[in-house]
């Protein structure tokens, strides 16, 4: 089967590097030159920079780009007998249908960057297909990327994306935020990498609620508004303290009464 490979971003630079031998990758297409050569001479592949110049042969065009430019190639590109797959983890497959009929997804939850691209097989994919013809399809290109595979609906995926942004997205900007705790009072940022290690390693038997600690769940008042006195000259980031706050003793007093 040949393959477009519309972007040059991290998730076409990984999907490119583990496709191109497997299967044809017939082009690589980017409106930034110098992107679209990078890759397209990493992975052996000619590249375009105009919409126009993208192939009309292909069997498959992987739409590896933002979200907002999956919906500009849903208003302009055409392709009604081939198997459009995005991977967006918060578009729908209706929202490429214009494209064609035979639409997918394979959604890469995981933090992917092109200059660091994951050399093992446990990257989970979320996975979908409009048509039931295309799924046998989308499983061998998903196989091809990784070993770990979910098939889920387009409303079971937002649901696995907005956890992932809790997870992933706003637990790095917690720590970003510990890191410049750390550096502003000349202590070594690395002090905190052993203890969210020791944490992903629990929870890897135990769930989260249920390995809770620190004093919002001791309800240790001193410590708390001594934290907050703390954080006077972070407004934002004191808000966010609070706001945790709340949420763990909230979430606690839940589980007492269960």
């Amino acid at each position: 089967m040949k393959i477009v490979l519309i972007g040059s971003g991290n998730i076409a630079w990984f999907m490119g590097s583990r496709l191109h031998l497997p299967y044809i990758i017939e082009q690589v297409y980017s409106p930034t030159k110098e992107h679209a050569a990078a890759l397209g001479h990493q992975i052996n592949a000619p590249f375009v920079c105009s919409e126009d110049e993208i192939s009309t042969n292909a069997d498959i065009y992987l739409l590896a780009v933002k979200d907002d430019v999956v919906h500009k190639l849903a208003r302009t590109l055409k392709r009604p007998n081939a198997l459009i797959v995005h991977t967006a983890g918060s578009i729908d497959l209706q929202d490429i249908a214009s494209i064609s009929t035979h639409t997918a997804s394979i959604w890469p939850m995981y933090s992917i960057h092109k200059n660091e691209l994951p050399t093992h097989r446990q990257i989970p994919l979320v996975v979908q297909s409009a048509q039931k013809e295309d799924l046998e399809i989308i499983q061998s290109l998903a196989n091809m990327l990784s070993d770990t595979i979910y098939l889920l609906d387009d409303e079971q995926k937002k649901w696995a994306h907005l956890s992932a942004v809790f997870a992933n997205n706003f637990t790095n900007h917690i720590v970003g935020i510990s890191q410049e705790l750390l550096k502003q009072h000349q202590i070594p940022e690395n002090l905190i990498l052993p203890i969210l290690q020791n944490t992903v390693d629990k929870l890897k038997s135990q769930s989260a609620f249920q390995i809770q600690t620190g004093p919002a769940v001791r309800h240790d008042n001193q410590t708390i508004a001594s934290h907050r006195h703390m954080l006077r000259k972070y407004p934002s980031w004191k808000e966010i303290y609070e706001s945790l706050t709340v949420s763990i003793q909230a979430q606690q007093k839940k589980i007492k009464l269960l």
